[in-house]
């Protein structure tokens, strides 16, 4: 719903009537799904691919100096971590993305993963959004942040559900009846989040436990590997590869790795089959997982390469 709100309340015009665009970064499955939204919805004016990392299969992006970002858009989206594909923008630390170069250009940031792991610098943004299911809560709920001075300029065929001001306006008298049930859970868990350390405790956790799974990986005399530019590896979905055999190809499973999902199947470790469009494994390091979890998955897998 927001890869259309934000279009519906952000799109602007020249003097003319005609629509000014959109700029979009492309880093992943989640920024490409956001982007062809846009192409359905923006009509004549085609939105503008400011980046991509499709050619190098998401593993990396150009750099800032050498996007084609367009001042006169109204605004520019791009998702900061990528599941699938495990690319994250650390750009709080390495300015990976080109803050010198938006100019008064909104930014829209897709935080759904790994919201609530990292510090945010809330004045670089015009609007975020964020699915809580990751990190915050259960599934139906939709955090949505937007600076005061977008509110109210929705274009007129907005519909009721997408319009921000409408919202905003609606509170303590709400519009619609809200999935009241998961808010509910997402309150008690953000809740439990504060008294077990706050912010730092879970920014502290995402950092170790990334340096543990890189760390093994990196370690691993190339049985092991990860695909994705070191600069852009993700702290919370960290993609796995073994190294196929003499004559397959990396496009898909190899046979090693179906073996590895199986068995680790069968040792609990659940679900770490990556997506179809990034295949290997996939661990998805999220707020509840304990540093335990990712300690005894190491010894699995060193057990594994040990057998194999």
């Amino acid at each position: 719903m927001q890869y259309a709100s934000m279009i519906k309340n952000l799109l602007r015009h020249d003097e003319s009537g005609k629509s000014k665009g959109a700029c979009y970064v492309d880093t992943g499955y989640w920024s490409n799904q956001c982007l062809n939204q846009a192409k359905r919805m923006l009509g004549s004016v085609q939105p503008t691919c400011v980046a991509s990392g499709k050619d190098s299969r998401y593993t990396t992006v150009k750099a800032p100096t050498s996007w084609n970002i367009d001042k006169n858009a109204s605004y520019i989206h791009y998702c900061q971590n990528e599941t699938v594909h495990g690319f994250q923008f650390h750009d709080q630390e390495d300015n990976s993305f080109p803050w010198n170069s938006v100019g008064d250009l909104p930014v829209v940031c897709d935080m759904s993963s790994d919201i609530g792991s990292r510090k945010v610098d809330w004045n670089r943004y015009g609007m975020v959004y964020a699915g809580a299911q990751k990190n915050l809560g259960a599934a139906g709920v939709c955090v949505v942040i937007v600076r005061e001075d977008l509110l109210g300029k929705q274009a007129p065929d907005t519909p009721f559900l997408l319009d921000w001001d409408l919202y905003n306006k609606s509170q303590g008298c709400n519009f619609n009846t809200p999935a009241t049930y998961p808010i509910y859970i997402t309150a008690l868990n953000v809740a439990h989040m504060i008294k077990s350390g706050g912010l730092n405790h879970y920014i502290d956790l995402a950092q170790k436990r990334s340096k543990m799974i890189y760390g093994f990986i990196d370690n691993s005399g190339g049985f092991y590997s990860n695909p994705v530019d070191p600069k852009f590896r993700s702290d919370i979905n960290a993609l796995v590869r073994i190294k196929p055999d003499k004559g397959e190809s990396d496009k898909t499973y190899t046979r090693l790795e179906e073996k590895f999902i199986s068995e680790a199947d069968k040792a609990g470790f659940k679900q770490l089959r990556a997506h179809s469009f990034a295949p290997g494994m996939r661990l998805s390091m999220y707020n509840a997982m304990p540093l335990e979890g990712i300690e005894a998955l190491i010894a699995f897998m060193r057990q594994f390469q040990t057998q194999n």
